[in-house]
């Protein structure tokens, strides 16, 4: 039965009691009668204004972390009435993939989070706040929330729930291991030419307009286009740098689905190529993404054109979600039919079978390429090969990625 209908019910049987009482002369009865109302009316009114100008928030240190670092949650949560709230109880959503230092998750139906349990006594116009610290062991985009808060009267008669939706999303980057031997990647032949100004753009280099895109800076926006077209117009500048690197990302491992996928396999693919994109960028290179990848909430491939520092080709490896991949290919072949002007392109892959290796042919025919083999390849392809990293290392408690 629903707790209004008990109040109700409780409130009745009061008003008849204290009929009754007053009746049959009883003061016992009316007394008691007259205390079961007040006790109603205040859990009626708890009930009512308990979640009235009561907030609860979360917020992290980071929004975006490296992987292994740790990353702080702060709770706040604001009484700002009268009526104090002497216990609450709150269930937040908290994601297993961020490692709870110092206390514990209940287990939740959803294996990708548990359930962070508060509990909360607040005075009239008091503020509590809490901190907790996570470590961050999983790349991915990374959900915290929604929570959902119980509420109630002093005695404990009734409870009120409110779902509080709000959600905090971290961004948890791949790992990147030191490649020691990249000299041997960047010296036979590839990328021998480092760039050799700012990797932003020359002022002086005006090339033509596009459409604004989000980061755009202010000083590059041309006001009269824009005025003139009633929507915000970017200048397009000729970038300076002399060379730059695509790291072609093939995150499909086997080429028939109905064989599966190794979801392991496919970690260490971004792990590779994050490690490769840092390292080359620490080397005076501008760096961009070419991939078959599903991204969480865009699906069908990405490409992120290069630059330096590599944070959004980064951040865009951090949204890859474990999903059977487009064939590689067809990607490929674009780039071969029309390849990028002064750019060598690296190949990542753990699986190389004849019409990849056609593809790669027809790219390193028009363009210089490398190819970076995770595991061991097929010998009927292991002459394309330039470089390969094994299947058996431990990325997760390893700090150099090995190639040879």
């Amino acid at each position: 039965m629903p707790a209004s209908v008990q109040l109700r019910t409780v409130a009745v049987c009061a008003v008849a009691g204290a009929a009754a009482g007053l009746a049959v002369g009883s003061r016992a009865l009316v007394v008691g009668a007259v205390t079961a109302l007040v006790l109603c009316a205040v859990v009626a009114y708890c009930r009512r204004h308990v979640f009235d100008r009561l907030s609860y928030s979360r917020a992290l240190s980071h929004r975006v972390v490296s992987w292994g670092a740790e990353v702080e949650v702060r709770f706040d949560v604001r009484n700002r009435k009268w009526l104090p709230v002497l216990w609450m109880h709150v269930r937040d959503r908290w994601p297993v993939a961020v490692e709870p230092l110092g206390f514990a998750l209940r287990s939740s139906a959803d294996s990708t989070t548990g359930t962070f349990e508060q509990h909360y006594s607040l005075r009239w116009w008091e503020r509590v706040g809490r901190r907790r610290r996570g470590l961050c062991r999983e790349r991915g985009v990374h959900l915290f929330g929604p929570a959902a808060a119980e509420a109630g009267d002093p005695f404990g008669i009734s409870a009120v729930e409110r779902d509080l939706s709000a959600v905090e999303r971290l961004v948890v980057l791949p790992k990147v291991l030191t490649i020691p031997t990249l000299e041997l990647l960047v010296g036979r032949p590839q990328l021998d030419v480092p760039a050799r100004a700012s990797l932003a753009h020359d002022p002086t280099g005006l090339i033509g307009a596009r459409p604004y895109r989000p980061g755009d800076p202010l000083r590059v926006i041309n006001w009269r286009a824009t005025a003139r077209r009633r929507s915000l117009i970017s200048n397009r500048f000729e970038p300076t740098v002399t060379t730059q690197a695509m790291i072609a990302l093939n995150l499909r491992t086997v080429r028939h689905l109905y064989q599966g996928w190794d979801a392991e396999a496919m970690e260490l693919l971004c792990v590779t190529a994050a490690s490769l994109a840092t390292g080359i960028a620490d080397l005076g290179f501008a760096v961009g993404l070419l991939s078959n990848a599903n991204l969480a909430g865009a699906p069908g491939g990405v490409t992120v054109e290069p630059a330096q520092p590599p944070g959004e080709l980064l951040e865009t490896l951090a949204r890859v979600v474990l999903w059977p991949p487009s064939p590689f290919e067809h990607l490929l072949d674009s780039e071969a039919a029309a390849p990028r002007e002064s750019t060598d392109y690296v190949v990542v892959t753990a699986m190389l079978d004849e019409p990849l290796a056609a593809a790669i042919a027809a790219l390193r025919s028009e363009a210089r390429t490398h190819v970076v083999f995770v595991g061991e390849p097929p010998a009927a392809q292991a002459a394309l090969v330039d470089r390969r990293v094994s299947a058996d290392v431990d990325w997760r408690e390893a700090d150099e990625l090995a190639l040879v």
